[in-house]
C-alpha cells in the first residue's frame, strides 16, 4: 500500500545530507558545538544551514550574522529609519545585539 502522508519534518529533512546529520548527531552527544574552522569547510544548502545553526559555537554563529548583514541592503543609509518590525530587527536590532554581544566576549 501507498503511505502519501509526510510530516513537514519528513520533507525537512529529506534535505539534510547524512554527513550533515552525522555532525549534528556528534554535537548532541559530546556537548561540542561545530567550530568555526569545521563550518568554513562545509557547504550547505539552505536547509542544512538551518539545520546546523543551533550547533554552531558562538565564533560561527558570529560570523554567519555577520556575513548576512553584509549582504542585507534593506536601507539607503545609515540615517534611515526602519519602517516595520521587519526591518529593524533585519537591520538595528540584530546589528546592535550583535555588537553587545561581542563586547561581552572581549
Amino acid at each position: 500500500m501507498i503511505n502519501f502522508k509526510s510530516t513537514a519534518n519528513d520533507v525537512f529533512m529529506a534535505h539534510i545530507d547524512d554527513t550533515v546529520k552525522a555532525l549534528v548527531d556528534k554535537s548532541k552527544a559530546t556537548g561540542e558545538p561545530i567550530s568555526f574552522a569545521v563550518y568554513q569547510t562545509m557547504y550547505l544548502n539552505l536547509y542544512e544551514q538551518k539545520y546546523v545553526e543551533p550547533y554552531l559555537s558562538d565564533e560561527a554563529l558570529v560570523w554567519k550574522i555577520d556575513n548576512a548583514l553584509k549582504n542585507v541592503a534593506m536601507r539607503s543609509t545609515e540615517h534611515s529609519v526602519p519602517l516595520t518590525y521587519d526591518e529593524y530587527i533585519a537591520t538595528d536590532g540584530i546589528t546592535e545585539l550583535l555588537k553587545r554581544f561581542k563586547k561581552s566576549k572581549e
